[in-house]
């Protein structure tokens, strides 16, 4: 069960293939909590015959 302070993701774009998937997703956060997570970001799937291997978030680079 989420806690009411936890940000929610959003699926916005899903790419698949036979060993990569790809979830992109939008962040909503709480209002008033201290340390937001960013607007979006990104789940990177890695399989081999068929198991998960890897699991990985990826955060978008900060602008500059």
């Amino acid at each position: 069960m989420a806690h009411p302070l936890d940000p929610r993701q959003h699926v916005r774009h899903v790419v698949a293939s036979r060993s990569i998937t790809i979830w992109e997703m939008d962040v909503t956060n709480p209002v008033g909590i201290d340390n937001p997570c960013p607007p979006s970001l990104a789940w990177l799937m890695l399989r081999r015959n068929g198991r998960v291997q890897s699991l990985r978030v990826v955060f978008p680079a900060a602008l500059r």
